[in-house]
């Protein structure tokens, strides 16, 4: 069997701002943030080397040499096209099967262990393993809903 070969890359945030509901206990708003990890934590707004503690993390696809997301731990992840970021609201309930390619303009609903996410994808750069990255802008909260 012929396993394709996916190698860690930088997962590169840029986090604005954050929306608020009822049922949020914390909502989280950082901005300014650049991290350089292979794993990121959005509750923590930081890297996390503990892979049992990180959400997400990005990987470099060798065999057709995109970049994308894979969700760590619990974490599931819904491709919801090229629309406003403030427009995904609520969790959609349908998930994507991994890999999950990073699309330039496109926006991302993670649920998390400890709330959900709202990720879109303003940048990617570099071409190979040791240069690419996901640069993003997103929106975290504890709650169920933005």
């Amino acid at each position: 069997m012929n396993i394709p070969k996916i190698l860690f890359l930088s997962l590169l945030i840029f986090s604005t701002g954050c929306g608020s509901d009822s049922d949020s206990e914390t909502s989280t708003a950082k901005s300014g943030t650049v991290i350089h990890d292979p794993a990121y934590d959005f509750s923590a707004d930081a890297t996390n080397d503990e892979f049992s503690e990180a959400d997400v993390f990005a990987q470099y696809q060798m065999d057709d040499g995109t970049t994308a997301f894979f969700p760590a731990n619990d974490t599931k992840i819904k491709n919801m096209g090229e629309v406003a970021l403030s427009s995904v609201t609520t969790d959609p309930e349908s998930y994507d099967d991994m890999p999950i390619i990073a699309t330039l303009n496109n926006v991302y609903f993670f649920k998390l262990s400890d709330g959900i996410a709202r990720v879109k994808v303003t940048e990617l750069t570099g071409d190979n393993m040791s240069d690419a990255a996901i640069k993003v802008e997103y929106e975290y909260t504890s709650g169920s809903s933005f």
